[in-house]
């Protein structure tokens, strides 16, 4: 899936563009981060790509620094750009280019339909949709598109959010090389991942601290994608963590099986920090009768399982999808 939004070296100009994939020449290897800036956790994957395939340089975990969101959205900058600093120093990571994701439930990603005919102002098309769907002005939106068979995909952030992150990569000495839509971040790690044939219809569920991505997936086009508040933050008392997550995937779920069709949801992939608790595996698939397993972003991709960087991997893979998606999308952009 190609980044959507306009390039991060540029200024945001809430318009749309079509791009394609540019991989590295044929002896040439490329080395990208991808970051995933989280409300309880910073998470980093280093990924190079070299003739004979994707190879994983390093992988880190770190805490976000506490008071730096407000009602889960990070909002200092400064202090989350002093912790990156101290990982890119801890972690020896010199390389300047980092990809890095936006989320929130003002974050859209779809698919639409679109006759031959439509096809012929593509631009204009994908503005009109996007702005019968998103919940706040689409000239104060970034956003973009890509041409897919049968139609296009769109996404859309308020450019306030990826202004944010921008500028709080840079603080930190690097360079925002791209900014992807967590749902597409997704999206990528599963593709490159996994294959999957062009009819193959299944939903990536990726659970954080405080929202659940949702993304529906049609081969490698991601449908439907959508950030919901689960609120993991509450107490434990007032609500289980699968009864929150559930009560997320049901806001949805008339949505997911109308896209799915005229296929059928064949499974369900979970990634994020509870990914690996049977309990909530468990619960999704009683509530979805789904098979549900953990997304494993780092199934195409050489490591050491004894080196440092792979006992990471081992013991946090499903926290470190987004950053692995970002890092293989950022590749491809080079």
């Amino acid at each position: 899936m190609n980044s959507l939004f306009d390039d991060a070296t540029e200024e945001p100009t809430g318009g749309t563009s079509s791009r394609k994939s540019r991989l590295p020449k044929l002896g040439r290897s490329v080395k990208m981060t991808g970051l995933d800036v989280g409300a309880t956790m910073i998470k980093v994957v280093v990924l190079e790509r070299r003739p004979e395939g994707v190879v994983l340089r390093e992988a880190a975990l770190a805490s976000t620094p506490p008071g730096v969101a407000t009602e889960g959205v990070l909002t200092d900058g400064i202090s989350v750009a002093r912790a990156l600093k101290s990982l890119w120093n801890d972690y020896s990571l010199a390389d300047q280019r980092v990809a890095v994701a936006v989320s929130g439930e003002r974050v859209f990603c779809q698919a639409e339909e679109a006759s031959e005919s439509e096809r012929g102002d593509l631009p204009a098309l994908a503005r009109s949709r996007m702005a019968e769907t998103i919940s706040y002005p689409a000239d104060s939106a970034s956003s973009g598109y890509q041409e897919v068979p049968g139609g296009f995909v769109w996404v859309a952030a308020p450019a306030e959010s990826i202004d944010w992150i921008r500028e709080t990569v840079r603080l930190s000495a690097k360079t925002p090389t791209l900014v992807q839509a967590q749902s597409c971040a997704l999206a990528n790690a599963y593709s490159f991942s996994y294959q999957p044939d062009a009819q193959d219809v299944a939903l990536l569920l990726h659970v954080g601290a405080r929202r659940a991505s949702l993304v529906l997936m049609r081969g490698e086009v991601p449908i439907y994608g959508r950030d919901v508040v689960i609120n993991l933050a509450w107490p434990a008392a007032a609500r289980s963590v699968p009864e929150r997550v559930i009560a997320a995937l049901d806001l949805h779920w008339d949505q997911i099986e109308l896209r799915s069709r005229p296929a059928e949801l064949s499974r369900i992939l979970l990634s994020g920090g509870p990914a690996s608790a049977p309990e909530l595996k468990e619960a999704i698939q009683t509530r979805t009768g789904k098979p549900v397993e953990e997304l494993d972003a780092f199934l195409r991709v050489s490591y050491s399982p004894g080196a440092g960087p792979g006992r990471v991997v081992a013991e946090h893979r499903s926290s470190l999808a987004v950053a692995a998606g970002l890092a293989l999308q950022g590749l491809e952009e080079q």
